[in-house]
């Protein structure tokens, strides 16, 4: 893998080349992913006439 002084060096560098060469040097990491809760508020549904 290439080494870079910046996170602008590395980003410029991945929009124009693959991670396809590089997948056997890279680790498989697991990530938790919080997603933010909506808004609470009043939401009105009409409920359809069946048929």
């Amino acid at each position: 893998m290439p080494e870079f002084e910046t996170a602008e060096e590395e980003g410029a560098f991945w929009e124009t080349h693959s991670v396809v060469p590089y997948l056997d040097q890279m680790e498989t990491m697991e990530l938790e992913v919080a997603c933010p809760r909506k808004k609470a508020g009043k939401y009105n549904f009409k409920r359809r006439s069946p048929g």
